[in-house]
């Protein structure tokens, strides 16, 4: 609701009722003054409402009494206090709330991070260790940055768009896969390189298609053939996509992502089954294809197989050394030199093996800690937040971090394939750790204007 009109001012939670221009102007003066201490259209319109109906309610208990109608308003506003005062107190209420816990856990991931890469000079060639710590710490100052320009706006507005969201997704998608800017890589079209920076678009545009996801139109509004534009906008282009881009870890993640946002605004367990049945219908299908017509299939389940190979030489030589080291390291660790360089991506997939080997299960405890306390903030901020959008980024976002810290955690203990998963702010990784702050950026930004909107039913204090 905006400012009330002189003539009279309703809404659909309550107002007030036709009444003179002298008693209306004392009202919009008091609520006016009220306002002027606070920030936001949309906090204005929660107190103007709240606080007009709180007004009108008094002034019929003094009309009631037998004092008249303007004398019932000129004291019902005195009642209320102070304008000054109560928009003062209202100010420091609604002042937007800072996510400290999860801060403090990030900042633990990324110390642990920065050590994890100054301390690696042991196991990659002489000075690139140095040179690799600086471009990490350099991308974490870039990561702050931006976060913390994301935090300031309010992302909440992003799912007024998810269509354009998807789209910017779609565009970036067939520039990299269709233009021939795409660096083939590993039989994947992944990364574009700019300055001669190399920026895994793929990632990019798995973390926008998550955002646009949280805007998608509630599944329990969907119905008869809007059902098959969803699924075709929501789910099929984006599998093709990353199918045509051969990023099957991504299509996974995203797939994933796309049943939780379904089961969050879901109509009914009948919708549920009958649409589950439908996409496993076509997940066989197209996986089908992409088998009969892909000379990458045996390669790729070979790394998915590699977790319970009993060849150390063969498929299995990654999760046999990865076991090896975790189980050979202790409490305390071997130190920071690896036995016959045996061990290889340290700087990404194995990086928390590397961690382990070095300074022993304890760093294991520390880091698996870190990532459960971070985890551990990212769902308290998902059961706060009031916003059904807001809380819908929320757990997608958590499900974005906790399927890596989980994955990679598992793989290094030999119970999941080594696919490329990466330990967030940990691994070496420029675009991942961009996207990684972003995200944060995006979490604390919903948090802040949920907590915001999840207080005003409080605006009075009575």
């Amino acid at each position: 609701m905006g400012s009330l009109p002189r003539s009279c001012g309703t809404s659909a939670r309550g107002g007030i009722r036709l009444m003179s221009k002298a008693t209306n102007d004392e009202i919009q003066h008091f609520l006016n003054t009220v306002c002027k201490q606070l920030r936001g259209q949309a906090l204005h319109d929660d107190v103007k409402s709240e606080m007009s109906t709180h007004i009108e309610e008094m002034v019929e208990e003094l009309e009631q009494s037998g004092i008249g109608r303007q004398e019932a308003v000129r004291m019902a506003v005195l009642r209320m206090g102070d304008p000054l005062l109560i928009g003062k107190q209202l100010r420091r209420s609604h002042r937007p709330a800072v996510q400290w816990g999860l801060i403090g856990a990030l900042l633990l991931l990324l110390i642990i991070g920065l050590f994890a890469r100054l301390v690696s000079a042991h196991v990659v060639p002489s000075g690139q260790s140095i040179m690799l710590f600086e471009k990490q710490l350099t991308m974490v100052c870039i990561g702050f940055v931006l976060m913390l320009g994301l935090w300031f706006i309010d992302c909440r507005k992003l799912l007024n768009y998810p269509y354009w969201l998807f789209a910017s997704g779609l565009g970036l998608a067939f520039a990299t896969t269709m233009s021939g800017i795409g660096l083939h890589i590993n039989g994947a079209i992944r990364y574009v390189s700019a300055a001669g920076v190399s920026i895994d678009m793929m990632a990019v545009i798995l973390f926008i298609w998550l955002l646009a996801l949280a805007g998608m139109k509630p599944a329990r509004l969907w119905s008869g053939a809007d059902t098959i534009v969803q699924l075709v906008i929501w789910l099929f282009i984006p599998v093709l996509t990353f199918v045509a881009a051969n990023v099957i870890l991504l299509c996974f993640l995203y797939c994933c992502a796309f049943m939780i946002a379904f089961w969050m605004t879901r109509r009914n367990l009948v919708q549920v089954m009958t649409i589950g049945l439908g996409i496993s219908l076509a997940a066989g299908t197209l996986g089908a294809f992409y088998v009969a017509s892909n000379d990458k299939v045996y390669y790729i389940l070979a790394r998915l197989m590699s977790f319970v190979s009993k060849d150390p030489n063969g498929s299995g030589y990654m999760t046999h050394q990865a076991v090896n080291a975790v189980r050979s390291a202790g409490w305390w660790g071997e130190g920071e030199a690896l036995p016959n360089g045996s061990l290889i991506h340290i700087a990404s997939e194995n990086m928390f093996t590397y961690m382990i080997y070095s300074y022993g299960w304890s760093m294991g405890v520390l880091i698996s800690a870190a990532a459960v306390l971070f985890m551990a903030m990212i769902g308290r901020i998902a059961r706060r937040i009031q916003d059904e959008g807001g809380r819908r980024v929320a757990v997608l976002i958590g499900f974005f971090f906790g399927i890596q810290f989980a994955w990679s955690i598992l793989m290094c203990l030999g119970m999941a394939p080594f696919v490329g998963v990466v330990l967030p702010f940990l691994s070496y990784g420029h675009s991942m750790l961009l996207i990684f702050f972003a995200a944060c950026g995006v979490l604390l930004s919903v948090s802040k204007q949920g907590y915001k909107s999840g207080t005003k039913s409080t605006v009075l204090g009575s």
